[in-house]
């Protein structure tokens, strides 16, 4: 993101950067919107705080999401773009040796 055009317009696309640049990365939202809980989960997020942030909460769900394997959040991640895409996952990938 180095331009004006570059930078997100909202949280969704600010999202969709940081899952596209680093799809293993985990990704807490905290919003002050109720009922939003639905929407995070379609969209493949860790996990969703709403506000007024509870900062134990917060730091057992930091805790919960850094000792989460990768195949759970790649699991996530591709349930996320079935979703946008209309696509089942890649499973022929799974199975293809390593370079």
């Amino acid at each position: 993101m180095n331009t004006a055009e570059d930078k997100p317009k909202n949280g969704r696309e600010t999202l969709a950067q940081f899952t596209f640049l680093r799809p293993l990365l985990p990704v807490i939202i905290v919003t002050a919107l109720p009922d939003r809980q639905a929407a995070a989960e379609t969209a493949g997020v860790g996990a969703l705080l709403e506000k007024p942030l509870e900062i134990p909460v917060l730091l057992k769900i930091m805790r919960r999401l850094l000792s989460e394997p990768a195949e759970v959040r790649i699991a996530r991640v591709a349930a996320c773009l079935a979703r946008i895409t209309g696509k089942p996952p890649l499973r022929h990938l799974e199975n293809q040796p390593t370079l």
